[in-house]
């Protein structure tokens, strides 16, 4: 009988030993696609995400920022203060060269608080865009012909406190009859 105990006891010894083994192997694959997972999450310059009908592309990783390039051809769109690509929270800095040049449809854009650029011939030649919101208080940069050939008697509304800044950064950068105001 003293046998058989043992020999159970030894079983249920050996049992457990693989238990252990088994349990510290998964510990160490569960470590291993964690590790995986977070190189996952680095941000890399030229990341995308799509938002809103807009397409936001990380432009420098150690900063967060990133940029609007391209747009789905809607009537509005906005162009956000902020993105998540692999959830992490990007500032949308920029709009890129020729991003909605010649969309169709747009006739209302609205740019977000932390644009500081918008890149040359942005709008261009779009035609149906007749209302733009400039809500930004941070634009440093507007690039050639950037709301060139846009509709007719657009209105471009902007911050007051900017309005003298930015009606010197536009000029000759719009159709001739749009009114900033």
């Amino acid at each position: 009988e003293a046998d058989k105990a043992k020999a159970e006891a030894d079983r249920a010894n050996t049992e457990e030993k693989k238990a252990w083994a088994e349990a510290e192997r998964l510990k160490k694959e569960l470590e291993e696609v964690k590790k995986e997972l977070e190189l996952q999450k680095e941000l890399k310059k030229g990341d995308s995400v799509t938002y809103k009908n807009v397409v936001y592309k990380v432009t420098d990783p150690s900063k967060k920022t990133v940029a609007a390039v391209k747009g789905n051809d809607v009537s509005a769109i906005t162009i956000a203060k902020s993105v998540k690509i692999k959830g992490i929270t990007c500032t949308v800095t920029k709009i890129a060269d020729k991003a909605f040049m010649n969309a169709k449809k747009l006739s209302r854009v609205t740019i977000g608080e932390n644009v500081t650029t918008i890149g040359k011939q942005a709008f261009y030649g779009a035609r149906k865009l007749k209302s733009i919101n400039i809500r930004t208080r941070k634009l440093t940069t507007v690039g050639k012909s950037a709301f060139a050939k846009i509709g007719k008697k657009a209105k471009i509304s902007v911050p007051k406190s900017k309005k003298a800044k930015y009606s010197k950064q536009l000029k000759g950068k719009t159709s001739l009859d749009a009114r900033i105001k």
